[in-house]
């Protein structure tokens, strides 16, 4: 799936715990073409208003939506603001490492390695599918190149948003401790003293 537009879409205060999206759809449809609704009902007990998001098609039906919105949703009083655009992250450089995320938790390494090796050769694999994500490593940055071109990619039935991961796998260290250990190798003993003559 791809990412919505968060500048195409309002937020949606004080929605109390009976809220459905269908509720969203009927009430903002009005004012444009609906993508996605989603909705944040209040915890429990807790005096908390819940909250939702609407995401339209078109930018201009936000300003449309914030003037023209009722005033309630069912028994809710509701506010209408526009949606606070995401922040800009920094976008890795391309490289042979990529990050998966969206992955199912229930996905095992087999199914994201079929999916990678599709656009090459896998050098290496670490799959963490309880937080939903992986890293992969090619063999070339051409290949992982193709895989970001290519995203969202479908792994075991979800579909997974791919980019150049942003830091570097942590080298292994070599075995051996560097060779410089020794004394006499390493150079850290102490230099042994000369033979006295006679006499």
């Amino acid at each position: 799936m791809a990412s919505l537009d968060r500048e195409a879409g309002v937020r949606v205060g004080g929605l109390g715990e009976n809220c459905t999206d269908e509720m969203l759809q009927q009430a903002f449809s009005p004012f444009g073409t609906i993508v996605d609704t989603f909705i944040k009902a209040p915890r429990g007990r807790s005096r908390a208003r819940g909250y939702g998001f609407v995401t339209f098609t078109d930018k201009a039906s936000v300003q449309a939506a914030i003037d023209g919105a009722p005033e309630m949703i069912g028994e809710d009083t509701i506010t209408v603001e526009a949606r606070t655009p995401a922040p800009r992250r920094e976008v890795a450089p391309p490289s042979i490492n990529i990050y998966i995320k969206g992955i199912d938790a229930s996905t095992d390494d087999a199914s994201v390695r079929a999916a990678a090796e599709a656009f090459g050769i896998v050098e290496s694999l670490e799959v963490v599918a309880d937080r939903g994500f992986a890293f992969v490593t090619f063999a070339s940055v051409d290949e992982a190149s193709k895989v970001v071109a290519a995203q969202p990619l479908l792994i075991a039935g979800a579909f997974c948003d791919v980019e150049f991961r942003m830091s570097q796998p942590r080298q292994k260290k070599s075995g051996g401790g560097g060779g410089g250990g020794g004394g006499a190798a390493g150079g850290g003993g102490r230099k042994p003293k000369k033979p006295r003559g006679p006499r």
